[in-house]
This record gives C-alpha cells, sequence and structure tokens, in this order.
C-alpha cells in the first residue's frame, strides 16, 4: 500500500562549536513512502556532505586546524522514537522506534534530509515528541528504551589530519516538538568531546607514528533515556583514549605538527586525583622515540573538565632518542595567550603585551614600588608534589624595560597577601610598611632562592657545592644583555640547582633534615603557599622595587626535569 503525505518539515540544530544552524524552512509538497502508517521528515543544515557515514568534522585549513561538523549519507544509523502522554507511540511494525534516512543535498551539502522509514501506528499530533539518536544499533537498545553506547577499545587512523575513522561513534541525541501546524524543529547534542593528540617532530627527519594514548579514568560509556540527561561512565574502571595507525604507521615531516585525533565521553577531570599516563610509540627510522609519562589527572587537567562537543588538545611533543630526552607534562602552564581567562590577576601596573611571532603575549611587569607590582598566579601551582618530592618551576624572562632590579625577586610565594605593618630600624626609627612573612618561597633575580615551608634553608655559601654562590648581578647581570633567557630553578629534598638557559649557575646540597637544612617543606606543604606572584613582591620587610620583567611560557612541573629537557624546552621556542 502506499500512502501519501505532506512533509512535516523539521530544523535541525546541532548544538554544536562545530555547527551551523539547520535552515528553518518547511517544504511543502507529496512524497511516496512505502508502508502502512504515518510519516514524518526533517530537513537541515550542514557544513559538508558525504556518502559514506553519517556524520564527521571537517577540518578547517586555518592555523589551529579547527573543527566543523558536518551530516553525512546514512540509511539506518539513525533511530527516532515518537513519545506522547507519558509513554513511547508504537511503530507499525510493533517497535518503539525506527530507522531514519540521512540524504544530503545534491546541489547543496549544507542541506540534508531525514527520513523516518517506518509507518506511525496513528498520526502524528500536536506535543509529540521526536527523539533521535544516532548511530544506534537495534542491540544498543534495551526492553525499557534505554541506549547504551560504548567507545571502542581504539581508533584507527589511516591519514594524518583526518577524522574519518571517528565517524561509527559520533553519537548525537536530540529532540523535536511537533506542533500544532504539523510543524516541528529539532536540535542535537553532539555528545562525545574531540581528543586531539597534537604530535610535534622536533628532529630534523622523519618520525613514523605508530600509536599514541592515554589512560586514566575517562568516561567511554554513555547511557541515554528520554527525557534525562545522558550518564557517563567509566565500563571498566579506566579507559585508554587510543589512536593507532596502520602497520607501516603514518609520517610526520621533519619539524612538522600532525593531529591525531579519538573520542572520550566528558569527564570531571578537574576533580579526580588518580594518575593518567601518556604514551607515545614511534620510530625515527630505526631508533626509537617511545615514551610514557604519568601525572595526577587534576594536575594535568587543573580547572578544566572534557566537555561534550569541545575538542580537547594534548601536546605530545617528540624527539630522537632516550626517554631521558622526552618531556613531562606540566603540572600547571601559562603562555598568556589566553589572558581572559587563565586565571591570573595583574597587580599595580603590568600588562599583557604582544611581543612577535616567537613569544607571542608576554606578560610585562610594572616597576617602581614595593611589593606592589607582579601577577598573582592561581593558588594550587605549587601543591602537585606531595607524593613526587620534586618540582622544577621554568619560564623565560626578558629584563629589556627593568632598571635597578639587581636585588629584585622574580618569583615568590607565601600564604596570604603582604600585611600592611611597622617596620622598625636599629636606630629606633619606624617605617609603615606592607610586609611578607612565612611560609615562603622565593626566587631572586641575583641566582639564589630561599625556602621557609615547614622547614627551611637560606642555601648559604657553605652547601654549595663550590663553596661559594655566585651572584648574577651588578657586572655579573646576566640579564644585561636585554634578551630572552630560560630560568629554571630545580629541586628534590636533598638538592637544588638554578638554571640560565639550560647551563648550571648554582647549586646546593642539603641534608633533608635540621635548621637550614630543609627543602621537603616545600612538596610536603606547598599547599599552603596560596598567594603565588610571578615578577615582584619581594619576601620579608626587604625594600626592594619591584622591578619591570617581562615573562613567557612559566611552568611547573612535579618532577626534576634534566638538563636534557631544559635544553629541548629552549630549542622548541627558539627554532
Amino acid at each position: 500500500m502506499i500512502h501519501t503525505n505532506r512533509f512535516i518539515a523539521l530544523s535541525c540544530v546541532v548544538a554544536s562549536v562545530f555547527a551551523t544552524s539547520c535552515v528553518n524552512e518547511i517544504e511543502e509538497g507529496l512524497t511516496s513512502v512505502s508502508g502502512e502508517g504515518y510519516y514524518i521528515s526533517l530537513t537541515g543544515e550542514v557544513n559538508k556532505g558525504g556518502t559514506e557515514s553519517r556524520a564527521h568534522w571537517d577540518i578547517n585549513s586555518d592555523g589551529n586546524q579547527t573543527l566543523a561538523f558536518a551530516w553525512d549519507q546514512s540509511q539506518d544509523e539513525m533511530k527516532s522514537f515518537v513519545w506522547s502522554n507519558n509513554s513511547f507511540v508504537g511503530f507499525k511494525d510493533n517497535k518503539n522506534y525506527s530507522a531514519t534516512t540521512v540524504t544530503p543535498n545534491a546541489e547543496n551539502k549544507k542541506q540534508a534530509q531525514l527520513q523516518i522509514t517506518t509507518g506511525l501506528s496513528r498520526e502524528y499530533a500536536e506535543n509529540d515528541v521526536i527523539w533521535a539518536v544516532s548511530p544506534l544499533a537495534e542491540t544498543n537498545i534495551s526492553a525499557n528504551n534505554k541506549v547504551t553506547f560504548t567507545l571502542p577499545d581504539q581508533f584507527v587512523q589511516t591519514d594524518l589530519n583526518s577524522t574519518e575513522h571517528l565517524k561509527d561513534y559520533v553519537l548525537m541525541s536530540g529532540t523535536g516538538i511537533v506542533g500544532s501546524d504539523k510543524t516541528a524543529s529539532i536540535s542535537f547534542d553532539v555528545l562525545p568531546a574531540i581528543y586531539r593528540f597534537k604530535v610535534t617532530n622536533n628532529e630534523n627527519e622523519v618520525l613514523t607514528v605508530n600509536e599514541v594514548s592515554i589512560s586514566g579514568p575517562f568516561c567511554n560509556q554513555a547511557v541515554l533515556e528520554y527525557g534525562k540527561d545522558p550518564v557517563y561512565s567509566v565500563a571498566d574502571g579506566s579507559y585508554t583514549i587510543k589512536v593507532a595507525t596502520p602497520a607501516e604507521g603514518l609520517e610526520v615531516a621533519a619539524g612538522a605538527t600532525a593531529y591525531l585525533y579519538a573520542l572520550v565521553f566528558p569527564t570531571n577531570t578537574s576533580t579526580i586525583s588518580s594518575n593518567i599516563t601518556l604514551s607515545f610509540k614511534g620510530t625515527y627510522g630505526e631508533v626509537s622515540a617511545n615514551y610514557t609519562k604519568t601525572a595526577k589527572c587534576n594536575e594535568v587537567y587543573a580547572g578544566k573538565d572534557l566537555v561534550n562537543n569541545t575538542y580537547n588538545d594534548m601536546n605530545v611533543p617528540v624527539s630522537k632518542g632516550s626517554e631521558e630526552s622526552q618531556l613531562p607534562i606540566a603540572v600547571y602552564f601559562n603562555n598568556f595567550e589566553n589572558t581572559e581567562n587563565n586565571g591570573c590577576t595583574i597587580h599595580g601596573d603590568g600588562q599583557y603585551q604582544n611581543e612577535g611571532e616567537v613569544w607571542g603575549d608576554v606578560f610585562q611587569n610594572g616597576s617602581g614600588a614595593q611589593r606592589t607590582h607582579y601577577l598573582q598566579l592561581p593558588t594550587d601551582v605549587l601543591s602537585h608534589s606531595t607524593e613526587t618530592q620534586e618540582m622544577t618551576i621554568a619560564f623565560w624572562i626578558n629584563a629589556k624595560n627593568a632598571d635597578a632590579y639587581e636585588w629584585a625577586p622574580i618569583f615568590t610565594a607565601y600564604a596570604d597577601v603582604p600585611k600592611w605593618e611597622t617596620k622598625q630600624y636599629q636606630d629606633g626609627t619606624t617605617k609603615e610598611m606592607y610586609l611578607n612573612t612565612f611560609p615562603m618561597f622565593a626566587c631572586q633575580s641575583r641566582g639564589v632562592i630561599q625556602i621557609n615551608c615547614a622547614g627551611w634553608c637560606d642555601f648559604p655559601d657553605n652547601l654549595n657545592v663550590n663553596n661559594v654562590n655566585t651572584l648574577y648581578h651588578f657586572d655579573n647581570d646576566w640579564f644585561a644583555d636585554n634578551q630572552w633567557h630560560y630560568y629554571t630553578v630545580v629541586l628534590t629534598a636533598t638538592n637544588a640547582k638554578v638554571y640560565l638557559d639550560g647551563e648550571i649557575k648554582n647549586e646546593w646540597n642539603v641534608t633533608g633534615s635540621g635548621d637550614g637544612n630543609v627543602i621537603a617543606g616545600l612538596f610536603s606543604n606547598g599547599a599552603d603557599l596560596k598567594y603565588i606572584c610571578l615578577g615582584g613582591n619581594q619576601a620579608w620587610d626587604w625594600e626592594d622595587n619591584d622591578a619591570a620583567f617581562m615573562f613567557d611560557d612559566f611552568a611547573v612541573y612535579n618532577e626534576v626535569l634534566t638538563q636534557e629537557q631544559i635544553k629541548l624546552l629552549i630549542s622548541n621556542k627558539t627554532n
């Protein structure tokens, strides 16, 4: 039997940072549908059509390779339900759902027609709700019409910078209400997040990529039920977001960057303290480039969750040689490019400014007063070394706009803001001023440091491996050339090193216990140091002005960086 009907057109909106809104139009006319019952159709707009599957992301040819959602052609990957008066309306085949075809417009691939292929047991009525899910196999639908969808153990990407391998797993759910004029609009949510591994080849020869993954408490399963928010979970306690390549691997040219794409369901990564492990497998000819790095989930994703319908980059720098040469994951990193939402507060006259192609946006500190000009960093920056008992702080610094900085600090941390108090001098005079007290941690511009946090160490001459501290100021000023320099301080429970441009400038050994020999309090009680400052806010009552240094790429690691790794960071930036 052949039935005819007027199209009920639904304007489809994919709620997505990748999508464009669908056309809002009603197509008048007749269409033939084989089978008994009543039918409904939809029209929609996409970025680009296809022929193999239902949806994908186009990769734009901009600098960030941003992603644009697109429908593709399919026959039965989408299933549609009809809800009315607190129950599902059955279709003529005695099921509560029907396959729904997706057909892109032949002339305009941004438009597509969606057709429910099985007749409804009654006529569509006002306030009926159409719920569509795709891709959806019948085996994923339970007797009570719940939908369970699980991501694969791995994604196999056959071409660099392609998302074709994701098509079968772009889970979408949408609803639309039939109005009095027998038209409706439907909006879809793309439920997974895209996880992009940004693989950077730091060598002057071709890198072959075999596999990249990150393992941890990431959600890989979604349960959908009409009228309720999706429920996301980790099916087996842990999930590895993995992208594999063909047996011969995929080649990344010398010095180039390539993206490998996977999917993951929304995960509250900022609140999970368990470990995650990044793993890379690849080669330079016969030389292995394999490495793994482990860190706390909430340290890698500090203040950030994996949210549906967004893409998240994980930087994967790769170099030739031993695992020792690979770079760890920073527990905090700020390149000052996202100045509106970077968790920092400018005090005094500092500002973000652009310093050209290599450096981009940097922080330029103000000057001319004490404990007035500095950049306040997030409160948890130093709280991530409790278990590792190691820490590295590193950043680029430039003194071309600074003066009278011979005694000035470049990084300090305290429990609270400076207090307005009275300083009494030896001659009996007094002065009202802002003062800092312990717990504290200070890195001075002249190449020395000081820690007073659950134990203390002033790092005097007798603890220096050379029996004397080298001070880098006045005639020995290491910043005098007004160029960019890479400052690094590396700490363990018994050793501290200060590097400049990858070379050790001062090193101290301590016993780890007793007055003047304790570093480890910085690790166990680092969370007490919540008022963290870049560029000023001198310690104690010392009367040294804040200096107008510029800063870029501030990073904290909860492990020791080797000299080789520090030099690799320098090379990555300057080359």
